[in-house]
């Protein structure tokens, strides 16, 4: 990839895989019908639907309206040839742009976010978000009544009015100019921001960071990781590093003596002798036990009763467990 291309995210850049991939071959894939398989589930749509609202992608997909394909997915664990062979380390990396120039124009609707309503699917059609919307709303809403309040009372507070007669609050770190959503709207705006497609499911901590430019609402945080933690298409997608277990070894004993267990017993309550643990002793081919009572439950302790009263009686073992 060229060097204006590396901010992209993670749609974009495997949106631009595809595309390269696809054009490279052209004339050997042209007047044929080939399968795409991809580890990233958005391509499927993000390459069928238009009025997407990116310019890139738009482009993108008229380059290759000219072929017939199919877009399959496959998970990312399950993708070893794939993974093996893109992790190969090249002496040399191509960084000739990639010609991109198709002649579109883009068309936003006035949204909240200039998404129109082909950005959300996976479900039933959710209507967009238009400012006539944000304004009745706002206007009903107990939280953004204060706000009118504070402002007639020329309080200094970080929300203010914009042109549009729209509440924003700016964000003190950056500055940005966030939407004050009222709570009608809070779970129609997490479920545009989180379940969109050019979305793609993000992470607690992804989509509260994109949330937070454009968005504002009292515990908007908590919202959006409780809403992330409960939706049931990650739940049932999240992918769960499998730990490396080793197959189960037996060490069967053959011979008498061979292999003797110990184990200790205890504490119990002190005897008269002093004792107050026991050290069994068991041969695991003949299953004779031997039960030793002992002061302590020391490692020099144990070692000296197994020397006196087994390697002495019956000779040295070849396991100890």
């Amino acid at each position: 990839m060229v060097t204006n291309e590396l901010p992209n995210g993670v749609t974009e850049k495997k949106c631009l895989a595809v595309v390269w991939a696809s054009l490279k071959p052209r004339p050997y894939l042209e007047c044929d019908c080939f399968l795409v398989r991809t580890d990233h589930d958005c391509l499927r749509w993000i390459l069928n639907i238009e009025g997407s609202g990116n310019p890139c992608l738009e482009r993108w997909r008229l380059c290759l309206s000219g072929l017939e394909f199919d877009v399959a997915y496959k998970p990312g664990m399950t993708h070893f040839m794939a993974d093996s062979i893109s992790r190969l380390k090249s002496g040399a990396s191509d960084e000739t742009a990639f010609d991109d120039a198709v002649p579109i124009f883009a068309v936003r609707t006035n949204t909240v976010r200039g998404l129109d309503e082909a950005s959300y699917v996976g479900g039933p059609t959710v209507r967009d978000i238009d400012w006539d919307t944000v304004l009745s709303s706002q206007a009903d809403d107990g939280y953004c009544k204060e706000i009118v309040k504070a402002l007639n009372a020329w309080r200094h507070i970080p929300f203010f009015e914009d042109p549009d007669e729209i509440f924003r609050r700016r964000a003190a770190p950056d500055g940005a100019h966030q939407l004050v959503v009222p709570a009608s709207f809070q779970k129609k705006v997490l479920h545009l921001e989180h379940d969109a497609t050019l979305a793609g499911h993000p992470g607690e901590s992804r989509s509260y960071a994109a949330m937070r430019r454009y968005y504002y609402w009292v515990g908007m945080a908590a919202d959006v990781v409780s809403y992330v933690r409960n939706c049931d298409s990650c739940a049932r997608h999240r992918v769960r590093t499998l730990a490396r277990r080793s197959t189960l070894t037996l060490f069967p004993a053959t011979m008498p003596f061979q292999d003797i267990a110990a184990d200790l017993y205890g504490p119990l309550e002190r005897t008269a002798a002093g004792h107050r643990f026991i050290l069994v002793i068991t041969d695991r081919f003949t299953k004779l036990v031997r039960a030793i009572p002992m002061d302590g439950m020391s490692a020099g302790d144990c070692a000296s009763v197994v020397l006196d009263y087994w390697v002495g009686a019956y000779g040295p073992p070849d396991r100890l467990l």
